[in-house]
């Protein structure tokens, strides 16, 4: 991890911790799952509204879902991912970018539709 702490490019820091926290996400304990969820979240918060802030914050979201999905008996990462993809969807919305916005606006009906929200779920479409 020294070539992460030297580094001086903070988008770059942002995509290597949302892989790490992928990878661990699938082969790590819960606890090693959430540190690297939060690691990346933290990274992605301090860049700056973007196209690329956006689509990692939706991938974030997903990791989140795979968290839920290989540890069912532990606390839920769905509210942090749906707050997620609130913001990615604002970003969207303020950059004008389409794609953005539908990714957001999808993955959040996934979210309402596995907690058995469904009518909040079709508003989302």
């Amino acid at each position: 991890m020294i070539f992460l702490s030297q580094s001086d490019k903070p988008a770059l820091k942002a995509n290597i911790y949302l892989n790490l926290a992928y990878v661990i996400s699938i082969i790590g304990t819960y606890e090693e799952a959430i540190i690297a969820y939060n690691d990346a979240l933290t990274m992605l918060q301090s860049l700056p509204d973007n196209h690329d802030k956006a689509f990692n914050l939706n991938s974030l979201s997903k990791i989140g879902m795979l968290i839920d999905t290989y540890f069912p008996g532990k606390e839920s990462a769905s509210k942090t991912s749906y707050d997620l993809l609130a913001t990615a969807q604002t970003i969207g919305e303020t950059i004008n970018d389409k794609k953005v916005i539908s990714m957001s606006s999808g993955n959040a009906a996934k979210i309402l539709e596995k907690s058995g929200q469904y009518e909040k779920a079709l508003e989302k479409i």
